[in-house]
């Protein structure tokens, strides 16, 4: 029977948690960035913007991590073939 140290498996699980805190930390900087560039949010502002009828509000972590997760999900049904 195999056994594991806590060590070890607080270690790799730190490892884990850290590059998903930093994807979604990267995805929201992306976001918000996206914004920027497009002219939609000028630099610096954290307030929502009037656009036509919508408003656009800087993208939060639960935004970031929503899209990052969707992501990932496309991307193994694409490589998957699950599409049609």
């Amino acid at each position: 029977m195999e056994e594991w140290d806590r060590e070890e498996i607080d270690e790799k699980l730190q490892k884990k948690m850290q590059r998903a805190t930093d994807a979604v930390f990267d995805k929201q900087q992306e976001l918000n960035g996206s914004l920027e560039r497009l002219g939609l949010r000028p630099q610096g502002d954290d307030q929502a913007r009037e656009v036509g009828n919508s408003r656009l509000a800087p993208a939060d972590l639960r935004t970031a991590a929503y899209v990052v997760a969707l992501s990932r999900v496309a991307q193994t049904a694409s490589e998957r073939g699950v599409w049609p």
